[in-house]
C-alpha cells in the first residue's frame, strides 16, 4: 500500500492509527522503519506493507515506477 499525507503530523497521525488497527487485531509483531523527522515512514505487519510518504518525498522518490511491472491481478 502506498499514500501520502500533506505534513508530517498527518503522518505520525496514520501511523499511530495503523499500529492501533493491528493491535486491536491482534497483530503485534509489526515492524516500522523511520521516525518522526522523516519524509517516508515504512510500517510492516504480516505480509503487508504500507509506504506513508509526504507528498513532495512521494514525487521525489517515485516508488510506483519500481513496481509497475509487478501488478497483482
Amino acid at each position: 500500500v502506498i499514500c501520502d499525507v500533506s505534513n508530517p503530523r498527518l503522518m505520525s497521525a496514520v501511523v499511530h492509527n495503523l499500529k492501533e488497527v493491528c493491535v486491536q487485531l491482534g497483530f503485534t509483531d509489526y515492524k516500522m522503519e523511520g521516525n518522526d523527522d522523516s519524509e517516508w515512514l515504512l510500517f510492516e505487519v504480516d505480509h503487508i506493507v504500507v509506504s506513508v510518504f509526504l507528498k513532495e518525498a512521494r514525487e521525489l522518490y517515485n516508488i510506483e515506477r519500481l513496481w509497475h511491472e509487478y501488478v497483482v491481478r
